[in-house]
C-alpha cells in the first residue's frame, strides 16, 4: 500500500513489482479534531481579524526538504510590490540558517519562525494563505489539514502528494519547485482572487477523513482474503 500515486510509481520503478498489486490509499485526516482544534483562540499579534497585512503560513520541520528557504525568498520577492508577513510553525536543524537568511533579505520585523506548536490549525485558519513549499515529500498531510480548515493554499508541485491532494491544482495553485519568483508570482494570484473557495476546501478535505481511508482499508483486506478463499 502507497500513500500516493507517486509514491506506487516509485516502488513499482525502483523494486520491480507488479503495478497491479501495489494500491494506493492515502494517509487519513482526523477531520473533525482538526477542526475542533483550529476553532482555538490565537493570541498572535499578526493573526487579529482587523490586520491590515495579509499573513502568509507554512508548517513544518525546518529542514531542506520542505523549501523554507525558497519561500523566505518568495516572501520577500512578494514584498517588493505589496506588504506581507510570514509565520513558518515548526522547529528543526535549519533554523540558525534560516534566521540568518531572514537578516540578510531584511525581513527580521517580517518573517517569523514559531517553533513548535500543538496546534497549528489554529493558525492554518486564520491565515490568509497557507503556502507549502516542498522540495519533495511523501504524501504532504500538513496539505490536506490546512484545506480542512478551510484554508486557500499555494504549493510547489513537488514530488509526490500536492498535485493529488489539489486535484492537479482544482482546489489550490500549483507551482514550480525551487523558483521563489514563481512561489510569489502564486502567493500574489491567490492574494488577489481566490483561487477556490473555503468551502471547496474543506470538502475536498473529506476526501481523505479517517473513517473513508479506514473503509479502504477493510476493502482491500476483504478483496484479499476472497482472492485467497479465505473469506
Amino acid at each position: 500500500v502507497a500513500v500516493s500515486d507517486g509514491v506506487r510509481s516509485d516502488l513499482v520503478e525502483r523494486h520491480r513489482l507488479d503495478r497491479a498489486r501495489v494500491h494506493v490509499i492515502h494517509n487519513p485526516l482526523p477531520l473533525e479534531h482538526v477542526q475542533e482544534r483550529s476553532r482555538e483562540p490565537v493570541e498572535h499579534a499578526w493573526l487579529r481579524p482587523d490586520r491590515s497585512t495579509p499573513v502568509i503560513l507554512s508548517v513544518g520541520r525546518l529542514h531542506p526538504a520542505k523549501g523554507f528557504d525558497v519561500l523566505i525568498r518568495a516572501v520577500s520577492i512578494l514584498r517588493r510590490a505589496r506588504p506581507a508577513r510570514l509565520l513558518i510553525v515548526g522547529e528543526g536543524a535549519e533554523r540558525s540558517g534560516l534566521e540568518d537568511l531572514i537578516r540578510r533579505e531584511g525581513l527580521s520585523g517580517h518573517v517569523q519562525l514559531c517553533g513548535f506548536q500543538d496546534n497549528p490549525w489554529k493558525f492554518m485558519a486564520r491565515t490568509d494563505v497557507f503556502a507549502f513549499s516542498s522540495r519533495w515529500e511523501g504524501f504532504g498531510v500538513v496539505l490536506v489539514e490546512a484545506l480542512a480548515v478551510g484554508a486557500r493554499v499555494v504549493a510547489t508541485d513537488c514530488p509526490t502528494g500536492p498535485r493529488e491532494i489539489l486535484d492537479g491544482g482544482r482546489f489550490g495553485a500549483l507551482t514550480e519547485v525551487d523558483d521563489p519568483e514563481a512561489l510569489a508570482a502564486a502567493l500574489a494570484a491567490v492574494l488577489d482572487d481566490e483561487v477556490c473557495s473555503r468551502l471547496d476546501a474543506v470538502e475536498r478535505a473529506r476526501s481523505f477523513g479517517a473513517s473513508g481511508i479506514a473503509q479502504r482499508y477493510l476493502e482491500l483486506f476483504r478483496s484479499l482474503l476472497t482472492s485467497r478463499g479465505d473469506a
